[in-house]
């Protein structure tokens, strides 16, 4: 055989399909250790409660800014009309 050894001979198409589709579900499902991509339940949870209250956080950060925003642009509107009736 060569250069080969009997153990390297290479795979069929196949083969290879099948070795990387069965590695793909253990990496999505794997029953022996009851873990979705890697991760057990406890790791999920605390990732979505954290990714929760930053995306909250982040939102009323938003929407102090937009309130602080909108209010200066009010009293700036304010202070125009006002400076423009005294002139005229």
């Amino acid at each position: 055989m060569g250069y080969r050894d009997l153990e390297t001979e290479e795979l069929s198409f196949m083969d290879k399909v099948k070795k990387n589709w069965n590695g793909f579900r253990a990496f999505m499902w794997n029953p022996e250790e009851k873990t979705v991509m890697g991760r057990g339940s406890k790791s999920w949870g605390m990732d979505n409660s954290f990714k929760s209250l930053h995306y909250l956080q982040n939102e009323f950060r938003l929407d102090f800014i937009i309130i602080l925003t909108e209010n200066y642009i009010r009293r700036l509107f304010v202070f125009f009309k006002q400076n423009q009736q005294q002139r005229f």
